[in-house]
């Protein structure tokens, strides 16, 4: 084609596109100025971002030497734009002024906090130095640090003015010199000289606390919390963790006949509120173990002392691998292990350690802990505990002796727990004088080497307010409770503190929704009068205007350790096809069988709602009562309500409130269908993308809505949005993608819709308290305790105390609005919420959510305990099977459907691989965890025609479940991929390792499509999942067996020992005498065929270990932690759940 040919066709081409603009211009002239407004102002955002993104780009490339790898120049621009925020949380909703409209029913409390108000100067300024020595001083030697600074005091005086030198840096309340300042210094030691580096890094603007754009207030902040842990350490606490929290180990308090401890303490915060800086401060307890990790090595041994020294060790690793220990010395840290090292002596095993003079010598971990904290070591032939420091990239060694086991067990007793909470629980009054005395300390605490109150205040003019904040809250009226006659009650309780605590459920009818409630009962031969319970349970349904079927009862036999084997047969073989109900009466013997019970009931194959009945309930609070409440869930969960929540006056009927909670990888959704929000709407979303959003958001909505319509008739005109729990960078997030896609969806169904959505976020304050003054007198605050003013924040929140707390102290919840589209009045708003704390079915009272927020956190933990099973206890089995595996299971039965639903998902969408493969068995074979989204990998395997071995083909998915074939990867790069540690991020077609071409950084914004030169995340997926396979494939003695034409084919497993040389790899045998074994036809009779776990290099890369029942059993890989394979007397697979990043240290520690 020569250029007039190419002339002419652009110029065609230039034609039709004007043509096309002049008809659409023609179609849409009647538009509105609004829409053309908001499209020009999206375009002028879009302009100013592209723009932000050209300015990161060039800076970023004239800060980096133009020698480095073009890689890093990419990897840094990309962060800086994921760092970089578009929209700020000082743009939030303000606060609304007062509705004149809406009147609001409460009174006035005078309450008083533990908030501390600050004041400062504000024309004071910190200004920041960060000091560096050289020979090089380490951080923990502080005694040399001071006295070379102490020698230089004069002079650096002179130079900065005023000074505290804090760890490593020197803060100034003076900023004597502006632009950049660096100066060195020299002092001596034992005749050693050291250099003095001083460099400023930082002013901070006391001005800039009270600083509406959230990021610069947020660096001043910072830094008063960072000094507030002078402030204890003067009064020798210690901090645990980074969670600003500080322990007094001196006053720790034993539970008697237990191997626990509490440690008292307090946690603090600075924060911004409408009255300035707040400086809040509650006591926070930490409870720990006494037993030391010695002592819980020694016992793991003991349990399994009949295994081999190698099954021991690795079950003892395993165990402690889980483990968080609290060092017993020092600043008393605590270390999540990573792994044991055993065959070693403490007064031979050297480490690094920084001597005086700073210089780096070599000692023994004896004479280490002789020098530092003169302690001799007992034990020294003890495994020591590897910690490994991902910040330094080191290994750190403990020794077991000295530290203590921390955190608590799951099957803690009933005493113990009591124990716990007599030691740990304070009264109102107890609390607010332990608050009062700690602010008292922490003022009037002096030292001549740390920041303390006085010398803030004195150098930097800064002061916490020694009274706490009295404010004045009110308390709303509760909402009256509506029942199926339609009589209307309003909650009472014995005193204006209770008032609103809990309503009469006698006498009234329910709301009778036309679901059966067909009920069978198991119950145990004696202790438990079934006649009674009958009764009871009858007379009471007659009451609420229900009619209920008991269609099957159960005795069980007297023969106690039969009762378990006696109910499984029930639930498995004798329950009638039209029961919607299993009644179980649980004796005390069988209270540690509940979760199995459940696990029973609530499987794909059964699947029949459950509801346990305690005979220690039953005996405490008596028949009568626990037949009301049982007969109150039983209507729950099959769908029939006994009660509503009259609605605020002037409330919008057909208002949809949604909830969504993402737990883990997995989102739960709930959308109220009916106008007194008791009918959900349930679903469960796969589709997660940065940990906060929905990537399925439209056709959940799309889903929520039709459901609403076929109920009510009509699309819903306005949506209450929930969320619980989001950080900062979370609102962003959600604020500029979740919200325009409810709305643009929303608007496509209902043309009315405009924009009427609220968002909402719910925060658990724990750190604020509030308590009500008669005297000298404290209590708690009464029900129905709010607070929007004084000592909230700057935007629109308010702070809610549902319930009144009888004992201990009350933890209210903020409520932020992060969208306000409807602009509902607050004080609508505020009754609306409190409201719909009462709305929960299973108690007869508010609790501290409202009602759809508890039920989307029950789907939330549903899901994930059955993803639990399903992913971790099983995996590369048909899917037909999953519903066998599991050991404990306690699931929330009202979403007894979604097992089948999550099963479905991802059958269907292994199921269409089918539709261009043709292999014998498709299977789950795990998920590869990214920072964005995950890899969700597939197998298909092909038996026959295949001689002495499988064919394998692997196929992936991301969040969207849509498989296609995985790659081959570049053997060229295979050397490089295997050194990787960073994770992956879900972006597949993102270049990790380029060919000989150069980087284009105009293009390093955008996804690549990966050329036959390049290395891509997709490859280096495949590289680590064929990997994996090749290194962990395992499946137990019997599984297989090879056919006479040398097919494989399941064998006839009845289970295996749990024994690691009952294990073998599933892949063509190696090693010379398997293969002689396959050659000779042995193998049809042996099924010992394939190479053995035993002989893997290097050893103890792999656990094993047999769960309570004696029934499954687990093989995992320390070599690729994720990998686990099991077992038990029927069916066996495994599956991989991890980051896809290899354990290439563990060799090292052996």
């Amino acid at each position: 084609m020569d250029q007039r040919d190419q002339k002419r066709k652009k110029s065609r081409s230039h034609s039709r596109q004007k043509k096309h603009k002049d008809k659409s211009k023609h179609k849409h002239r009647k538009r509105s100025s609004s829409s053309r407004d908001r499209k020009k102002k999206s375009k002028h955002h879009e302009e100013k971002v592209k723009s932000e993104q050209r300015s990161i780009i060039q800076q970023t490339v004239s800060e980096i030497p133009p020698q480095r790898q073009p890689e890093r120049i990419k990897r840094k621009v990309l962060f800086l734009l994921m760092k970089k925020k578009y929209l700020n949380i000082s743009q939030l909703p303000k606060r609304p002024q007062k509705s004149a409209t809406y009147n609001q029913i409460s009174r006035e409390i005078p309450l008083i906090t533990n908030i501390y108000k600050v004041t400062y100067q504000q024309d004071a300024v910190i200004v920041v130095y960060a000091v560096r020595f050289n020979p090089f001083v380490e951080p923990q030697n502080q005694n040399l640090r001071r006295e070379l600074i102490r020698q230089q005091d004069k002079n650096i005086r002179d130079l900065i003015g005023l000074f505290v030198f804090y760890n490593s840096a020197i803060i100034a309340s003076k900023e004597t010199k502006q632009g950049p300042l660096e100066e060195k210094f020299t002092s001596t030691i034992d005749e050693i000289p050291y250099i003095i580096n001083i460099k400023k890094v930082k002013v901070i603007k006391m001005a800039d606390l009270e600083n509406p754009e959230a990021n610069v207030a947020l660096e001043g902040i910072n830094f008063l919390n960072f000094i507030v842990k002078d402030y204890f350490k003067i009064l020798n606490f210690f901090e645990h963790g980074k969670l600003k929290r500080f322990h007094d180990i001196a006053k720790k308090r034993d539970v008697p006949g237990t191997k626990f401890c509490v440690i008292p303490g307090f946690a603090v915060n600075f924060s911004q509120s409408q009255q300035g800086i707040i400086f809040k401060i509650d006591v926070a307890n930490r409870i720990v173990r006494t037993e030391t990790a010695e002592s819980f090595i020694n016992n793991l041994y003991k349990e399994h002392e009949n295994k081999s020294k190698e099954e021991k060790r690795r079950m003892v690793t395993y165990e402690m691998s889980r483990q968080v220990v609290l060092a017993n010395y020092g600043s008393y840290r605590t270390y999540q292990i990573t792994d044991l090292l055993f065959d070693q002596n403490t007064a031979e095993f050297t480490v690094d350690v920084a001597n005086r003079q700073g210089k780096s010598e070599k000692l023994t971990i004896d004479q280490y802990f002789k020098q530092r904290y003169h302690y001799e070591i007992q034990n020294k032939r003890a495994p020591l505990l590897v910690y490994h420091d991902k910040r330094n990239k080191k290994n750190l060694f403990l020794v077991p002796e000295l530290c203590i086991m921390a955190g608590l067990p799951t099957n803690l007793s009933d005493q113990t727990k009591k124990q716990i909470q007599e030691i740990c629980q304070n009264t109102a009054q107890e609390r607010y004088q332990k608050v009062r005395d700690m602010q008292k300390r922490l003022q009037q605490a002096t030292s001549d080497t740390s920041l303390s109150a006085r010398v803030m205040s004195k150098e930097f003019r800064l002061e916490i307010s020694s009274e706490p904040i009295e404010l004045k809250s009110k308390q709303l009226k509760p909402p009256k409770i509506l029942f199926g006659n339609q009589q209307k009650v309003e909650p009472k309780g014995q005193n204006d503190d209770k008032f609103g605590l809990s309503f009469n459920l006698s006498e009234q009818k329910a709301f009778n929704r036309g679901q059966k409630m067909n009920v069978a009962i198991i119950y145990p031969p004696i202790e438990f009068d079934y006649e009674d319970f009958k009764n009871h349970l009858l007379r009471q349904v007659q009451g609420y205007g229900v009619s209920i079927d008991i269609i099957q009862t159960f005795v069980l036999s007297e023969q106690r350790n039969r009762h378990l084997e006696e109910i499984t047969s029930i639930i498995k073989n004798k329950l009638k096809p039209d029961a919607t109900i299993l009644v179980v009466v649980l004796t005390k013997y069988l209270k540690s069988s509940y979760n199995q019970i459940k696990q029973l009931c609530v499987s794909e194959k059964n699947g029949i709602l459950s509801q346990m009945l305690q005979m220690e309930s039953i005996q405490k609070k008596g028949m009568k009562n626990m037949a009301q409440k049982i007969i109150v869930q039983i209507m729950d969960k099959c769908g029939n309500i006994v009660w509503a929540v009259d609605n605020p006056t002037k409330w919008a009927d057909n208002t949809m409130i949604i909830c969504v909670i993402i737990e883990n990888l997995f989102g739960a959704f709930v959308a109220s269908l009916d106008q007194y929000y008791t009918n959900y709407y349930s679903q469960i979303s796969f589709k997660i993308s940065k940990k906060v959003l929905l990537d399925d958001m439209a056709d959940l909505l799309k889903l929520a809505f039709e459901k609403y319509q076929i109920i009510n008739g009509r699309f819903p005109d306005r949506i209450i949005y929930f969320r619980e729990s989001l950080h900062d960078d979370q609102v962003v997030l959600l604020l500029e993608n979740e919200i325009q896609i409810i709305l643009e969806n929303a608007n496509k169904l209902n043309n009315k819709f405009g924009n009427n959505l609220t968002v909402v976020s719910i925060t658990n304050s724990y750190l604020t308290k509030m308590y009500r003054r008669e005297g000298d007198k404290i209590f708690n605050p009464p029900c129905g305790t709010i607070i929007d003013k004084d000592v909230t924040g700057k935007n629109y929140e308010f702070i809610l105390l549902p319930v009144y707390a009888n004992r201990g102290s009350s933890s209210p919840s903020l409520y932020r609005v992060l969208y306000d589209g409807i602009s509902i009045p607050i004080e609508q708003l505020q009754d609306f919420v409190y409201a719909q704390c009462y709305n929960y079915q299973n108690w007869s009272g508010p609790i501290k959510i409202p009602a759809i927020v508890k039920n989307a956190q029950r789907l939330a933990k549903f899901v994930n305990e059955i993803i639990f099973i399903l992913f971790m206890n099983t995996g590369f089995v048909e899917l037909k099977f999953l519903n066998q595996i599991g050991q404990t299971l306690n699931v929330e039965e009202r979403y007894l459907n979604l097992v089948k639903s999550l099963r479905i998902k991802l059958s269907l969408a292994i199921l269409k691989i089918q539709e261009n493969y043709k292999f014998d068995e498709y299977l789950f074979w795990g998920r590869v965890e990214g920072l964005e989204k995950d890899y969700y990998i597939a197998v298909a395997l092909q038996f026959r025609g295949q001689f002495d071995f499988p064919q394998k083909k692997f196929f992936w998915s991301s969040n969207n479940f849509h498989f296609a074939e995985l790659p081959k990867y570049k053997e060229q790069f295979a050397q490089k991929a295997e050194s990787l540690r960073d994770p992956f991020t879900g972006q597949h077609e993102r270049i990790i390792f380029r060919g000989d071409e150069d980087i284009n950084l105009e293009d390093s914004l955008e996804i690549v499509q990966p050329s036959s030169k390049h290395f891509s995340e997709l490859e280096r997926l495949s590289f680590v999942v064929h990997k994996i396979e090749e290194d962990c494939a395992t499946v137990p003695v019997g599984g297989y067996r090879l056919t006479p034409t040398h097919e494989f084919v399941r064998g006839p497993f009845k289970g295996v020992e749990p024994k690691l040389e009952n294990y073998q790899h599933f892949r063509p045998p190696r090693s010379q005498e398997k293969l002689d074994l396959i050659a000779r036809d042995e193998a049809l009779f042996n099924h010992k065929f394939l190479d053995p776990l035993t002989e893997d290099k290097p050893h103890q890369s792999w656990s094993i270990q047999q769960d309570s029942t004696k029934r499954n059993t687990t093989v995992r890989s320390l070599l690729w932690p994720g990998f686990v394979a099991y077992s038990d007397h029927f069916v066996f697979g495994y599956a991989y759940f991890g980051d896809g990043v290899k354990n290439s240290d563990f060799e090292f520690l052996l």
